[in-house]
């Protein structure tokens, strides 16, 4: 456009000059419009008609049309149309609209704007959990949908994408860079394994503008674990006690097997609500323990089950002996009790402390766990006696040798 110079017009026409907006000099632009540039839609096309060459002013507004989000300025010598990353325009956005005046960066607005159709930059919705279903000890089989949309301001807008939605998934292990399962696809179902069972499991959806990602599911594993004392004696109580990752309810299964090669069998179980758990029995046979805690799950969470390390219980026998008189006189017979526990019909040994060493005395045999030993002394004496029970299988159950306490036979 030819401008003329303040100095050589009249007064009066300066002064009209000086009064009359700018951006009336020059036609505002027409035709404004925007597409994608291609099917990649990382750009936008904006492209513009006017009367004549004029460098031109380009705009990023919001729905009142007021202060820039964005501008950048386009030479004369340009061609009408200008391609914009889509990237550069914020996501989430709504009511928005390109506009174009002609101007410069340094002699400002010379026309009106004119404005392109209103478009938006929407997410899509968020990913929501259908089901969750686990096997094995780390595969995961999810289903989910989209979730409820934002309400589009700006329908049909020329930027807006029709076809199904598209969903990319992935699982994260700890702090480490989540991992793409599968492509980006419509599909709503997957099945896979992750590399171990503990993992979070998140789907995004995606559109032209970016992704709307939810974590759907997180995977722990239960780790059970068994605290099995070595050793008891029958009729004493038998704690077995445990814990477990995380407070969810969960069965837990209580396994024994009467001998490392015998077959594992159900004891009893509990149901998990405190991360711990205690198991108490009495009048039980040496046997092998574990836990058990099946795979779980409920939605959003699931927990990998498995066993816990084995533990071995051996039982001894509970071997009491008692004389039915501690004190006897020389050339007496005094009676030793057995009480061997559990009952069953056995030989039991009687021994004597000699001063440095255990003796035997004799076999004493047991019916259904009772039976009785007899001493003669002919010295005057103060001896200690004990009963010793050895290893037997009773009722398919193993109990371990036992000795009983010592008792005192004083001869007077």
């Amino acid at each position: 456009m030819k401008r003329l110079s303040a100095a050589l017009l009249p007064a009066a026409l300066l002064a009209a000059v000086v009064v009359t907006p700018a951006h009336a000099a020059e036609p505002a632009p027409t035709n404004v419009t925007i597409r994608w540039v291609d099917a990649s839609h990382q750009a936008i096309r904006l492209s513009w008609d006017e009367t004549s060459p004029q460098p031109n002013w380009v705009i990023l507004q919001g729905k009142e049309n007021t202060t820039p989000i964005s501008q950048f300025w386009v030479t004369a010598d340009a061609p009408n149309q200008v391609d914009i990353p889509a990237s550069s325009i914020s996501a989430g956005a709504q009511d928005l609209r390109m506009a174009v005046a002609v101007g410069s960066k340094d002699g400002g607005e010379s026309s009106p704007l004119t404005g392109s159709p209103r478009f938006d930059t929407d997410l899509p919705p968020v990913p929501q959990l259908v089901s969750s279903a686990i096997s094995g000890s780390s595969t995961l089989t999810a289903q989910w949908k989209s979730g409820p949309a934002v309400p589009d301001t700006t329908p049909d807008d020329p930027l807006d994408l029709t076809g199904p939605a598209v969903f990319q998934a992935s699982y994260q292990v700890g702090a480490k860079d989540p991992v793409t399962v599968g492509p980006a696809g419509s599909a709503t179902k997957l099945t896979f394994t992750a590399p171990g069972p503990a993992f979070a499991f998140s789907v995004a959806q995606v559109n032209e503008w970016g992704a709307s990602t939810a974590k759907l599911v997180d995977a722990a594993a239960s780790a059970p674990t068994l605290t099995v004392p070595p050793w008891s004696v029958y009729d004493n109580l038998l704690d077995l006690t445990g814990k477990i990752l995380g407070t969810d309810r969960r069965p837990v299964i209580l396994q024994a097997r009467n001998s490392p090669a015998g077959a594992w069998y159900t004891v009893t179980s509990r149901v998990n609500t405190a991360g711990s758990y205690r198991f108490t029995f009495q009048f039980t046979p040496s046997r092998q323990y574990r836990v058990q805690v099946p795979n779980t799950a409920s939605g959003a969470r699931v927990w990998y089950g498995g066993y816990s390390a084995i533990g071995t219980n051996n039982v001894q026998h509970k071997v009491y002996g008692v004389f039915s008189r501690s004190t006897i006189k020389r050339g007496e017979t005094a009676r030793a009790a057995l009480t061997v526990r559990p009952g069953y019909n056995g030989t039991a040994i009687l021994q004597r402390y000699s001063g440095t060493a255990w003796t035997t005395v004799g076999p004493v045999s047991f019916t259904n766990g009772i039976g009785s030993g007899y001493v003669r002394s002919t010295t005057p004496s103060r001896i200690s006696y004990r009963y010793y029970v050895p290893t037997a299988t009773v009722a398919g159950g193993t109990y371990h040798a036992a000795y009983s306490p010592t008792f005192v036979l004083t001869t007077t």
